[in-house]
C-alpha cells in the first residue's frame, strides 16, 4: 500500500504529539490540578550535580510509597534514560562494564533489568527538562480524553504527478484525575 509510510509517519507524529501534551500536563497541571510539586535529590542522599543517584532515587520512591502514592513510572528525557541505563549498568575500573567484562572472559552475556523496585518502569518523553524525573502512579493519574467522532482521515492521490495528501486529524485532551499521585525529583544540583 503506497499510503503505509505516511500514515505510519502521520500516527507516529500524532503521538509523539500526544506525549508532549501529558508531559507537559503532568508537569505544570490542567488549569483544575496545580503543578507538580518538585523535590531535590540532595534532600535524600549526598549527590552530584546533573548525576542520576542510586540512594537519592531509591529513598525518594520509598518516600512516595510510605505517603501512599507509590510510583509505578518515571518519565525522563534522553539524558535522563542514560543516566538511568548507567545507574542500573554494573561497572569496573576501565572501559568496559562488568556483563561486558564476563562476556568477554567466556561467561554468558548478561542482560540489565530496567526495572527497579517491583513495577517501577522508565517511560521516555523528550519534553521532560534535563536532570528531572517525573514519578507517577499511571493508572490514577492521568486521563486521556478523546472526543467522539474526531478521527477524520483523508487522502488523495494524483497520478499525473504523484503527490499524496495524508491527513488524519483526532481531538484528544489529558486531564489529572488525583494530582497527588506525581511528583518530580530534580538532580540537578549538588549536595552541599
Amino acid at each position: 500500500d503506497l499510503l503505509t509510510p505516511f500514515a505510519n509517519r502521520v500516527n507516529r507524529e500524532l503521538q509523539k504529539s500526544k506525549m508532549a501534551v501529558a508531559t507537559y500536563m503532568l508537569i505544570n497541571g490542567d488549569g483544575n490540578s496545580p503543578a507538580a510539586d518538585v523535590v531535590d535529590s540532595k534532600d535524600f542522599a549526598t549527590t552530584v550535580a546533573g548525576k542520576l543517584n542510586y540512594e537519592a532515587l531509591m529513598r525518594w520512591l520509598a518516600d512516595r510509597a510510605r505517603r501512599g502514592t507509590p510510583v509505578d513510572t518515571v518519565l525522563g528525557n534522553y539524558k535522563a534514560w542514560i543516566d538511568w541505563i548507567l545507574l542500573w549498568t554494573p561497572t569496573l575500573n576501565g572501559n568496559r562494564s562488568e556483563a561486558e567484562a564476563l562476556a568477554a572472559a567466556g561467561g554468558p552475556k548478561l542482560m540489565t533489568a530496567m526495572t527497579v523496585a517491583p513495577g517501577v518502569k522508565f517511560a521516555l518523553s523528550s519534553t521532560v527538562p534535563d536532570d528531572q524525573l517525573v514519578g507517577f502512579t499511571k493508572g490514577e493519574t492521568l486521563e486521556e480524553l478523546i472526543e467522539a467522532g474526531s478521527v477524520i482521515s483523508e487522502s488523495e492521490r494524483a497520478v499525473q504527478n504523484q503527490s499524496i495528501t495524508y491527513v488524519r486529524t483526532e481531538n484528544t485532551g489529558y486531564r489529572i484525575v488525583f494530582p497527588d499521585t506525581r511528583e518530580i525529583m530534580d538532580y540537578g544540583t549538588a549536595s552541599s
